[in-house]
């Protein structure tokens, strides 16, 4: 894993969906299609009302799994921001 990539992208411990969602581009329903697919990292649930994603899970994903899997959007491709 490269450090310096994982601090930049995702510098503190633990997010939110809406912070995932808006980091990597990717709609907060894909994200969950993606997690019953076992092709998203788990959140950690702290309640029953609030999960939190790891850094360090996300980084990971966007290091090794999101390169090998076609992340489909209906964004037009101008709009489309790559993230890994």
């Amino acid at each position: 894993m490269n450090e310096t990539n994982a601090t930049s992208m995702f510098p503190n411990p633990y997010y939110r969906i809406k912070d995932v969602s808006e980091m990597i581009g990717i709609g907060k329903s894909t994200i969950f299609k993606y997690q019953a697919l076992g092709l998203f990292p788990k959140p950690l649930q702290l309640s029953t009302r609030l999960s939190v994603y790891s850094g360090k899970d996300l980084t990971e994903w966007c290091e090794e799994v999101a390169p090998q899997i076609a992340i489909q959007s209906r964004q037009p491709m101008s709009e489309q921001k790559k993230f890994y």
